[in-house]
C-alpha cells in the first residue's frame, strides 16, 4: 500500500492533538513534509 500525503489546518494546540493520536495509535508511521504557523502536512504508511 502506497504511503498517502495529508494536509491539516489549524491552531499548534489542535495540531499536536492530531499527531499525537496518529502516533498513539501504532497503525501508522508519519512523516512530516512541510509545517508553518497554520499547516502541517504530513506523509502516512501503515506500520
Amino acid at each position: 500500500i502506497a504511503p498517502i500525503s495529508m494536509l491539516f489546518r489549524g491552531p499548534m494546540s489542535q495540531r499536536s492533538l492530531f499527531l499525537g493520536s496518529i502516533y498513539a495509535s501504532g497503525t501508522f508511521n508519519y512523516e512530516v513534509q512541510y509545517q508553518d504557523e497554520q499547516f502541517v502536512r504530513i506523509t502516512l504508511e501503515l506500520a
